[in-house]
């Protein structure tokens, strides 16, 4: 009888501490839960850092729960120059046709080589038949999840 106590406490142990941290130490956005707007930013800076871009500099706009990071890739003969802007929506929310021409308008303005669209969200289905609009790569939700196991980068931090 005591060893049955024993190992039913040892059970019950093993199940508590297994559902208090993530299964891969990254975390994700599951069942509605983003990343706090500190803890986006880092995250975004993680991605562009790992696609070997430096970072010349990051504009934050915490109303707008929104950061835009200019790049550089300095690599011989295919260096560029780029704006990834950044926003922390809900899952469900897309970005809107606006919101893109508007990183499109940008990046042609200051005269940049691309730009890449990273948001916690989707975005609006109709975005491949916006005419005329400069180079772009888009990260939604779920490209963002992918990204992070794959870069071990801690998205979610839980408690």
């Amino acid at each position: 009888l005591g060893g049955g106590i024993v190992i039913g406490f040892l059970l019950i142990l093993a199940l508590s501490l297994s559902k208090k941290r993530p299964s891969d130490g990254i975390g994700t956005m599951a069942q509605g839960a983003l990343p706090d707007f500190d803890r986006f930013i880092r995250v975004c800076q993680g991605i562009l850092e790992s696609h070997k871009l430096e970072i010349k500099e990051v504009t934050p706009n915490s109303d707008e729960m929104s950061v835009d990071f200019y790049c550089e890739f300095s690599k011989p003969l295919v260096g560029s120059q780029l704006l990834a802007h950044c926003i922390l929506r809900p899952h469900d929310d897309v970005v809107s046709a606006a919101d893109i021409v508007e990183l499109s308008n940008a990046i042609i303005q200051d005269r940049l080589s691309k730009g890449i669209f990273i948001t916690t969200g989707r975005f609006t289905a109709d975005r491949t038949g916006i005419s005329e609009l400069a180079p772009m790569e888009f990260i939604d939700g779920q490209e963002l999840e992918r990204l992070c196991k794959e870069h071990r980068i801690p998205l979610i931090v839980e408690g």
